[in-house]
């Protein structure tokens, strides 16, 4: 799982490389609070986490990137520690988190940003049954980061910013071990970002959204796969594939509906049939709805979905969050499936655009 995720870093970071778009490097200071989800966290929720972070990214500022999305998007990684400012029990958390931020009117000297991203983080205290049997949050030393956030953004001058920035972090490890509650623990930041180039972003020439009807609508095909533990016993891990149909309608630059389906076939979830003598299904089907928020080649979708056949787990009604990046008329992409504070599995998956649609690639 750790390799497919690096190797979609890769893919992501592309355009960091490729273009001659300005560098810009940052760091910032952050203290928040823990959200108790659930009343087992209850009692270990009342520490104020603190975190330093730092991230270098690329301002993409060229007209072709103002005609797809409305807006000049970051595209970067970023570097950070948190302390959960209780070491005996939750320790310390350190990731890298690669991301997509658009950032808008941005030839002002104040202007709003917000951010996605998705990493991998390294716990250093998560639950043992005898050394550590409170922490419910986390159970595995290598989990995932899920990031979003949104900022005032003030031009010191054409070279440096102050931020002011609110940000959500969720971590999970993707229901690959339990307990696995994760842990959401939003923050205020304070930060300053430089760039060597002349301004952080020139003015330019805004276009009109204009996709003819035909070309709004969009149909697309993926294939999942990902590596559960066994359901019960959570002993040994088997393979989980699977795939989604979705129908997409895009009503802006930045938006589109989209429904679907998916079904999957999850063999860590047979076997702990078997082992439990429970006469169901492995096989599941589900039907989805939901959004998709568009920023260029990016998007971040969240779903509702509900399942129409297999054995419940834990309940009919589950949630995806998945971060995708696009290249051509192929989708790489990173989905986190969940029953509400509860994360089933996270998986990665290629998906391929089944019309023709035009696309602006740069």
């Amino acid at each position: 799982m750790c390799k497919l995720l690096l190797l979609l870093f890769g893919i992501i970071s592309l355009p960091l490389f490729s273009q001659n778009y300005p560098w810009i490097g940052g760091s910032r200071f952050h203290k928040g609070f823990i959200i108790p989800h659930a009343e087992v966290l209850r009692e270990i929720s009342y520490s104020r986490p603190w975190g330093v972070e730092i991230d270098i990214s690329k301002h993409i500022t060229s007209q072709h990137a103002w005609n797809e999305c409305a807006c000049y998007p970051r595209i970067g990684a970023s570097i950070a520690y948190f302390n959960f400012a209780n070491p005996s029990i939750l320790g310390n958390a350190y990731w890298i988190t690669p991301y997509v931020e658009p950032t808008l009117n941005t030839h002002k000297k104040l202007f709003f940003s917000f951010r996605f991203g998705a990493g991998i983080v390294y716990l250093d205290n998560v639950y043992h049954p005898q050394r550590n049997p409170k922490n419910h949050f986390y159970s595995s030393p290598i989990s995932f980061s899920l990031v979003a956030n949104s900022g005032l953004n003030y031009k010191i001058t054409p070279k440096c910013l102050l931020r002011f920035i609110a940000n959500y972090q969720h971590i999970s490890n993707g229901g690959m071990s339990l307990p696995n509650k994760g842990i959401n623990f939003p923050t205020l930041s304070i930060g300053v970002d430089y760039t060597p180039a002349q301004e952080f972003s020139p003015k330019t020439t805004r276009s009109l959204f204009d996709l003819k009807k035909s070309e709004k609508k969009q149909l697309w095909m993926y294939v999942f796969g990902s590596m559960p533990h066994e359901t019960f016993m959570r002993s040994k891990r088997y393979p989980l594939i699977g795939f989604n149909t979705f129908y997409k309608y895009r009503i802006s630059r930045r938006s589109a509906w989209a429904a679907g389906f998916e079904g999957y076939a999850n063999y860590a979830l047979q076997k702990s049939l078997k082992s439990q003598q429970i006469a169901d299904d492995f096989r599941k089907i589900g039907v989805l709805a939901g959004h998709d928020f568009i920023v260029g080649r990016f998007s971040f979708s969240t779903y509702i979905g509900a399942y129409l056949y297999g054995y419940i787990l834990f309940e009919r009604i589950y949630q995806r969050w998945q971060l995708s990046y696009r290249v051509g008329k192929w989708q790489y992409a990173i989905s986190l499936k969940a029953h509400r504070h509860i994360a089933d599995f996270l998986d990665i998956r290629i998906g391929y655009s089944m019309l023709q649609q035009k696309y602006d690639e740069n």
